[in-house]
């Protein structure tokens, strides 16, 4: 938090984090409080980036990159907090609070700088042979953010913290992603793990194996080659998954969604192309952004966003994410989003 001591031509600074981290499509607070002496009116106050030779600074509210995601709070007297919704990479930016009493101007130096931060993950070898996983940030998120991890799509019961841990077995292969609680739908890009079986002269599970016959008394080394099947092999298909952040919304017409996708593949194919279908018998219909109301967003790895504006009663249907062809078939048979649209009806 920042708190500020006023003089009357100048401002001391109590205390100041300088620092704020937050996640990329997360909300994020910025908080403040001022003194001022009783004698002065506080006549306007603003959250500003820049300043501007010879003009007042702009009021953040006012820029156009933040309309409609930016919030005084002002919940008691002297309170100059702010919150940044729907957080994007450039909001990473020094923010300075001013206000303006009968007397002069004060402003907070140096002000504090907001850093935006992606989830990802990284994997690295254990000494038994098995994986570990960190899901990390590229700043410290504040609170002690507790972790969900995911697995084909679905938690990890149990896991909180932000490391997993993964033995050597088939059961355990899949795509995994992981989020901090809260905002589940704020996945990071996933990482697809198949664990191979580590036998020597082994080619797609088919092994060489030397046979010694003897023969008039000498040796001969003889190689056969035989199926080796092992229970619970995994295949690249625990690596292609489709998830969504919920499975219903309902929504008012007029209105507009946003519907989330995660999608995961394996790494041995190249990036497969997501394509947005509505449910039709006998047939599903791709979308397309010819369609007015219909826009596609993908602002990070395996993710897709579907909004659909100037909802109608008729939209309600299904909606389901698609890898297109030659992956079709990979996940064709997972199900969608169940969108309800209703109108406003009054109640008496």
């Amino acid at each position: 938090m920042l708190r500020f001591s006023l003089g009357v031509t100048r401002m001391d600074k109590i205390r100041d984090d300088h620092s704020v981290c937050g996640l990329r499509g997360s909300s994020v607070d910025l908080s403040c409080s001022y003194e001022h002496p009783g004698t002065q009116t506080v006549t306007k106050s603003v959250w500003f980036i820049k300043e501007r030779a010879g003009a007042e600074p702009v009021d953040v509210r006012e820029d156009e990159e933040y309309q409609g995601r930016v919030q005084y709070r002002q919940s008691f007297q002297n309170d100059c907090s702010m919150k940044i919704t729907r957080l994007r990479e450039r909001d990473a930016q020094t923010y300075r609070f001013r206000f303006y009493t009968d007397g002069g101007e004060y402003t907070g130096e140096p002000g504090v700088t907001l850093s935006v931060t992606d989830l990802k993950m990284t994997v690295s070898d254990t000494d038994s042979g098995g994986k570990d996983l960190m899901c990390s940030s590229s700043c410290t998120l504040p609170n002690n953010p507790t972790y969900i991890w995911y697995k084909n799509g679905q938690p990890v019961s149990d896991q909180t913290s932000n490391e997993l841990h993964l033995h050597i077995r088939a059961v355990d292969a899949g795509s995994y992603s992981c989020a901090v609680r809260g905002y589940e739908e704020l996945c990071s890009p996933a990482v697809c793990k198949n664990f191979s079986l580590n036998l020597s002269h082994c080619s797609y599970y088919i092994c060489s194996v030397h046979v010694s016959k003897s023969l008039n008394s000498s040796r001969v080394s003889q190689q056969l080659k035989v199926p080796l099947h092992v229970s619970g092999v995994p295949d690249q298909n625990s690596c292609w998954n489709v998830s969504y952040s919920t499975q219903t919304i309902c929504a008012l017409t007029g209105s507009s969604v946003d519907i989330h996708s995660y999608y995961t593949f394996s790494g041995q194919q190249s990036d497969p192309q997501p394509a947005w279908y509505i449910r039709f018998a006998p047939q599903d219909k791709e979308l397309t952004a010819a369609d007015g109301r219909v826009e596609f967003f993908s602002d990070r790895a395996n993710m897709n966003i579907l909004r659909l504006k100037h909802l109608t009663e008729s939209d309600s249907s299904e909606y389901l994410l698609r890898l297109k062809a030659p992956y079709w078939n990979r996940t064709h048979s997972s199900a969608g989003v169940s969108l309800s649209v209703t109108g406003r009806r009054n109640v008496f």
